[in-house]
């Protein structure tokens, strides 16, 4: 079942009450987000696509993961498990990745493998150590975007450091700007070559709560329908939220073309996110869209 029709107006969004009466085991549905985004339009595929999802875990028992190869690595503590308890991870896992199957709900890309790694612990909070110790990690393991739906404040050394190692391995990173209204956006989304992302809602407002400065693209965080552990569903707002649309958007165009990985990896792939933007707000980049939300075949 979708949620949208053609036009913006025509988006219909859900509340956590509402979802309550939905029956998720024997009918699909196609959060709006998806459906604005339009992710259908491109089909090709060559590949599949390794995709680190630097958060609170993964649940990977989740049915709308079933099949999804998934691999974990707990970068707080290596010898304790990497089980998601706050639900945040799972729920980045599910807007980019959540099956097309008939049921539950769909995601963006089907052609993605995740590498869990957990840097945030059970209450959301992480320290800078597991941060770098997370991105090296995932260096290691040749993985293809890291999504971060998550930031610090203040820029540091050490967190440039490895993010600049990523990209010069050829790794696009994506990070959220950052739920601080009158704040500049968080980093790793200040960095250069990190692809920074804001949230607007269904009829392409922005979130009054994201921060500002450095924005690359805009995209779906208000009222997501995404996943939780334990087979269930819930609705959030937020950059994070945000953030992994967008992951799922290169992760389709990586999956479905020849790039070069290398250090000007990230420069395609802005050059190919602009094709299908949107533009938002005063004409051309601004601090509040950057250069607009991402629509495969843009609708009105």
């Amino acid at each position: 079942m979708k949620f949208s029709r053609e036009t913006k107006e025509s988006f219909t969004v859900l509340t956590n009450e509402e979802i309550e009466q939905l029956d998720f085991t024997s009918t699909q549905y196609e959060p709006w987000g998806i459906s604005y985004i339009n992710s259908h339009s491109l089909k090709q595929t060559y590949k599949n696509v390794k995709i680190a999802i630097m958060d609170s875990g993964v649940d990977s028992t989740h049915r709308d993961l079933e099949g999804v190869y998934i691999s974990h690595y707990n970068a707080i503590d290596s010898t304790n498990d990497a089980i998601d308890r706050l639900g945040h991870g799972t729920a980045m896992a599910g807007i980019i990745t959540a099956n097309d199957n008939g049921k539950g709900i769909t995601g963006i890309s089907s052609n993605v493998e995740i590498l869990s790694i957990k840097v945030l612990d059970d209450k959301g909070k992480g320290d800078l150590s597991s941060f770098v110790s997370g991105i090296e990690w995932a260096i290691k393991q040749d993985v293809d975007v890291i999504n971060m739906s998550f930031g610090i404040k203040r820029d540091d050394p050490l967190l440039k450091g490895a993010v600049e190692k990523a990209i010069d391995k050829g790794i696009i990173i994506i990070a959220a700007a950052g739920n601080n209204p009158g704040m500049s956006t968080q980093f790793p989304a200040a960095y250069e070559n990190v692809i920074s992302v804001s949230a607007i809602d269904h009829l392409e407002n922005p979130y009054p709560y994201v921060s500002l400065g450095k924005i690359d693209y805009s995209a779906p965080g208000v009222n997501i329908l995404t996943l939780q552990p334990n087979n269930e569903y819930r609705v959030f707002n937020g950059t994070s939220f945000a953030t992994a649309h967008v992951t799922g958007v290169v992760a389709n165009f990586l999956s479905s073309s020849e790039y070069v990985k290398d250090e000007k990896i990230v420069e395609h792939i802005i050059k190919d996110l602009n094709s299908i933007s949107k533009d938002l707000g005063e004409s051309g980049y601004d601090p509040i869209y950057g250069n607009g939300s991402l629509i495969f075949d843009k609708h009105s």
